[in-house]
């Protein structure tokens, strides 16, 4: 069989050249080929009814999968092999509570900050969550600053408002964050340990937030956000290795004072 083995990486060539031995060793039949007699010192027994066939069938399958996967790696620079590695990670599981939600909107009556609007979320049980490979979405109706202020078309948007926390650590985050989340500065969100999401959490000024908010599609927001008292609000918590869900809930958002 003949394969360019120049196109494959250094892992997929020991690989394949590995299982190729092994599939022409179990198909070899030591044998006088002058008069079609068996060899008095054959290196093993052949069997052509029994084990043969049908590791040579497996061999056969084996050889073909990594040959696949070879052909999508190459072609997609290795990619697929992390993604083949994620799917096979295992999912964290862990028990949240959202313990409540307070805040409200500008277009309400007591007109309410976003600095108003908390999110409280309770680790009640499970694995603890690295804060780097752990996101949040936040789903409902909300609000948004949209544009730079000061500047002509700025304004006030209302609509369906999508919230995501890439990871939860500090970083491109407002310093308030760490002030409010002290008991993950060791990197893990672990049972027993509340984590309190802001209105303001996104970073200040005009840096890399990794709390970005999108209203109504729009995604030029100021990343702060509130989301309308009396409404529903959906909770999604992702593992980003595997990206499969972790948990997820709704609540209704209670007034703020």
């Amino acid at each position: 069989m003949n394969i360019d083995y120049d196109v494959l990486s250094e892992p997929f060539q020991k690989i394949i050249k590995s299982l190729l031995n092994k599939y022409e060793l179990f198909l070899y039949k030591v044998t006088d080929y002058d008069n079609m007699k068996v060899s008095s010192k054959p290196t093993f027994r052949y069997n052509d009814n029994a084990v043969s066939p049908i590791i040579g069938t497996v061999l056969i399958l084996l050889l073909t999968f990594v040959l696949a996967v070879a052909t999508v790696a190459a072609v997609y620079n290795d990619g697929a092999v992390e993604r083949i590695g994620n799917s096979l990670s295992k999912t964290p599981t862990a028990m949240i509570e959202i313990e409540g939600i307070v805040g409200g909107i500008r277009s309400e009556p007591n007109t309410i900050r976003f600095d108003q609007n908390y999110i409280t979320l309770m680790h009640k049980s499970g694995d603890s969550l690295d804060t780097s490979s752990t996101n949040i979405i936040l789903s409902g109706y909300g609000s948004s600053f949209v544009g730079m202020v000061g500047n002509t078309g700025n304004h006030m948007e209302y609509g369906d408002s999508v919230v995501r926390y890439t990871d939860l650590t500090p970083n491109d985050k407002n310093t308030s964050f760490l002030e409010h989340n002290t008991v993950i500065d060791d990197g893990l969100w672990s049972t027993g340990e509340k984590l309190i999401l802001w209105g303001r959490d996104s970073s200040i000024g005009n840096g890399p937030s990794t709390v970005l908010v999108t209203v109504n599609g729009i995604s030029n927001t100021s990343d702060n956000y509130g989301f309308k008292s009396g409404t529903t609000v959906t909770i999604k918590i992702f593992d980003k290795i595997t990206q499969r869900i972790i948990a997820e809930g709704t609540a209704i958002v209670k007034p703020a004072e």
